[in-house]
């Protein structure tokens, strides 16, 4: 019996990429493998975590690099932009993608 294969995938220039809608959302991105077997685990695991979100409400983790660069694109427009930039720029190197939720609180003493 032949195994099925995984729907939205493509090799370009010796690379898998996906190209698939899933519940309305448009997944397109390299998977950065070579290997299809590789590529379509890949998929499988990027189509469980929308499934997770989707249905569940769970939230996607974000990094603290993420963060710092969706909080400079929302507020591109301000004047004082420009100011957290240069406020980012010393510690951006520092910024992982870690996960955000890894951090500890900060407790403010007083």
């Amino acid at each position: 019996m032949a195994r099925k294969t995984i729907s939205g995938l493509y090799q370009r220039n010796g690379i898998w990429h996906i190209d698939k809608v899933f519940r309305g959302q448009r997944i397109q991105e390299s998977t950065g493998s070579s290997d299809r077997k590789e590529a379509e685990q890949y998929l499988i695991h990027k189509l469980e975590k929308l499934r997770e979100q989707k249905i569940y409400g769970v939230r996607k983790i974000r990094s603290w690099r993420e963060a710092a660069t969706r909080y400079l694109l929302e507020h591109k427009d301000q004047p004082s932009i420009i100011e957290g930039q240069r406020g980012l720029d010393p510690v951006w190197d520092f910024l992982t993608d870690n996960p955000i939720e890894t951090a500890r609180p900060l407790r403010l003493t007083g």
